[in-house]
């Protein structure tokens, strides 16, 4: 773990300690309200945005870093849509075919909110009051079913 005095001593400090460093940023299209068609672009946006920031704070220990998405994803059948970004299998599907497959074929290595439904979360409450459900965000169900078809396309 990094522990620094002031922000300066950051960087240095932790590049030398944890070569190469690993840093995650998370980016998720669908809170942004983009529609599933349009997602991969804001995600990768997103992605590119973080990495720039990243690296400029780095300096010349950039090329030591490690940039990985620590969390992205679409909710599936069940989930709550938000603005633009509507919930449903398929669209998930197109979100993973596109900017999952995407990103890892850009080298980006990365972390998909979330392996299994969890039936077990309460709906949560967003900044606008709204009740919003979290328990459809899986790749497979409760029970360990895929809900779509995971290949990247060639």
């Amino acid at each position: 773990m990094c522990k620094w005095e002031n922000k300066e001593q950051q960087w240095e400090l932790c590049a030398t300690i944890l070569t190469p460093l690993h840093s995650l940023a998370n980016a998720f299209a669908y809170w942004q309200g983009t529609a599933a068609d349009q997602a991969y672009q804001t995600y990768f946006d997103d992605m590119a945005g973080a990495m720039e920031h990243i690296q400029k704070i780095a300096g010349d220990k950039a090329d030591q870093i490690n940039i990985v998405t620590g969390e992205t994803g679409w909710p599936t059948d069940g989930g709550s849509d938000y603005q633009a970004a509507k919930a449903g299998t398929k669209n998930a599907e197109k979100f993973w075919k596109t900017g999952i497959c995407g990103m890892l074929d850009w080298g980006v290595d990365l972390f998909y909110f979330e392996a299994f439904d969890e039936s077990w979360k309460p709906d949560t409450k967003g900044d606008n009051g709204q009740m919003k459900d979290e328990k459809h965000w899986g790749l497979f169900t409760a029970d360990r079913k895929v809900k779509f078809d995971t290949s990247c396309p060639e």
